[in-house]
């Protein structure tokens, strides 16, 4: 039987979530005509881990709230002494992408939180039309700006993902490639905790 698999669009960026052991790992891809390019990919951690890099939701479902409307992924998870939760809507207009509302209730202090991304470079050995080539990144306190220059069916080749924390704190690091949102707030208690930021992107 297939892993269960979920879709958001907000075109031309689609949010995927699928079953990977006993929790989902979510990518944002570039889609084409006939052509799908992974941008970014979560790092889900294991159950070895009761403080994972990525939220371990192990429950996933897409409901549609209003009429004629996007629908909305809601995802929950525990692991340790913490339930997590998701709610992730699509952004339209301009700059489409996806809203991604995290939060932790903790039972105890937490050893760590966060939302973690692997930003997926070019497969040197097969350089494909899909082929990605990730030329710069630059980032603020709560913004990450990802230049690309794609080659995915007839899209527009070239533009900016854009990862901006709305209530967080956003980092980047190169040696390993991954980009990082966690809390604001010192973990230094029991509680619920909270982090959102928006994924988008901008055509050039």
């Amino acid at each position: 039987m297939p892993s269960p698999s979920l879709q958001l669009g907000a075109c031309p960026l689609a949010l995927h979530f699928a079953k990977a052991h006993d929790r989902f790992v979510h990518s944002i891809d570039l889609m084409g005509e006939n052509a799908r390019r992974e941008l970014l990919r979560s790092v889900p951690g294991d159950n070895s881990d009761p403080w994972p890099a990525d939220a371990p939701l192990q429950q996933v479902v897409l409901e549609s709230i209003r009429p004629e409307s996007s629908p909305i992924a809601f995802g929950v998870g525990l692991s340790g002494h913490g339930h997590w939760s998701l709610a992730c809507e699509v952004l339209t207009g301009d700059t489409p992408g996806f809203q991604l509302d995290f939060a932790c209730k903790a039972s105890s202090p937490p050893g760590s939180l966060s939302s973690c991304y692997r930003l997926i470079q070019q497969d040197q050995e097969s350089k494909t039309p899909g082929s990605q080539s990730l030329h710069r990144v630059s980032v603020s306190e709560s913004c990450c700006r990802i230049s690309t220059a794609l080659e995915v069916a007839k899209l527009q080749p070239h533009g900016c993902l854009i990862v901006e924390a709305q209530r967080g704190q956003l980092e980047y690091h190169p040696e390993t490639a991954t980009l990082w949102i966690r809390p604001s707030e010192p973990l230094d208690r029991a509680g619920t905790y909270r982090w959102c930021y928006s994924i988008r992107w901008e055509a050039s």
